[in-house]
């Protein structure tokens, strides 16, 4: 609630700092360091409550549920912003940014938390303790839970090498596809309603067994998927591989999230969950190189490396790592 109430503070402030016409790229550069603090932050908080919250037998559909508003906003976020940004430019975006965060503490305010398991530990928290817990929910992962560490290694090919993709597409929209802002935001919001479609499926009936197969599968098909997008100049096949990209990437974070869920116990369960939000971290550093590359070649050609090398990562963990394969 307090880091929603900041981010609302921060949305408000940057949509009149560009209306009066003082905004520069550092104030960009800075309102995206936030949210990414935010994110990082309240993210493992948000799925350790569903966990706590939750019975066992029903962490599946719950955490399925909880995973259906990533698509969800990246569908209806894309449409409204792009609509927004090319009829009434960006000051009306910032503040229905500011506005939805609004929304969120006030749906935060009502709950009954903290939500806690009975064998939790109870600690006050300390900055001190934030290196020390996170190197021992490294030690947890790498001596007790092997497996799920795998799993966190495998996280790299869709949300490290694959998922840059996405940013590209502004690019992609214009340099190939030969469109403006309002059609870049169409074909990301087709991105969101492809993992909108896979989320409720899931939702539904339920995740299917063989997560630990499905898991690798989805990340192999994200691999395929980014690098056959370099391939296409037709706009309907473009939106067809950007939507399917978006339930390999949604169906890849159910499956990791629910084996995550049900393997970890409940005491290493947000340092575990932020050990991957370190992981997705890498993003940063991923991207960058990815604009150097596609400064230096091509899009199609930095597309087709990054497709490739997620092919040839997911391919080693479906034909050598038998014990994420196997994970029921």
């Amino acid at each position: 609630m307090f880091l929603a109430s900041i981010m609302a503070f921060s949305a408000f402030s940057f949509a009149w700092v560009y209306k009066l016409g003082y905004a520069n790229i550092w104030f960009v550069y800075g309102y995206a360091f936030l949210t990414g603090i935010y994110e990082s932050t309240s993210m493992p908080i948000r799925q350790a409550l569903v966990s706590n919250a939750v019975p066992q037998k029903y962490l599946s559909n719950a955490f399925t549920t909880n995973v259906l508003t990533i698509p969800g906003t990246r569908m209806l976020g894309p449409f409204v912003g792009g609509i927004l940004a090319s009829q009434t430019g960006f000051f009306w975006n910032l503040n229905l940014e500011a506005i939805l965060y609004l929304l969120v503490v006030i749906f935060i305010i009502p709950m009954a938390t903290p939500f806690a398991a009975k064998d939790s530990e109870d600690r006050d928290f300390k900055v001190s303790r934030l290196l020390g817990d996170f190197i021992d929910g490294f030690k947890y992962l790498f001596n007790q839970q092997r497996v799920l560490f795998k799993i966190m290694l495998l996280s790299f090919t869709p949300n490290v090498f694959c998922f840059p993709m996405l940013f590209l597409l502004p690019l992609f929209t214009a340099e190939i596809l030969k469109e403006g802002a309002d059609f870049g935001g169409y074909l990301l919001a087709s991105n969101g309603l492809g993992g909108l479609i896979a989320i409720f499926l899931f939702s539904a009936f339920g995740f299917p067994n063989k997560r630990g197969l499905i898991c690798i599968l989805s990340a192999l098909f994200a691999g395929i998927l980014t690098l056959s997008l370099g391939q296409v100049t037709w706009m309907p096949i473009s939106f067809l591989i950007v939507g399917l990209f978006g339930a390999c990437i949604s169906t890849f974070r159910t499956s990791n999230g629910v084996m995550t869920q049900t393997l970890v116990k409940d005491e290493y369960r947000v340092r575990v969950l932020s050990f991957y939000r370190f992981i997705m971290s890498f993003i940063v550093i991923s991207s960058f190189i990815i604009g150097i590359l596609t400064d230096l070649t091509s899009l199609e050609v930095v597309l087709f490396g990054m497709g490739m090398l997620a092919i040839i990562i997911s391919s080693g963990f479906l034909f050598f790592s038998s014990s994420v394969r196997n994970q029921p």
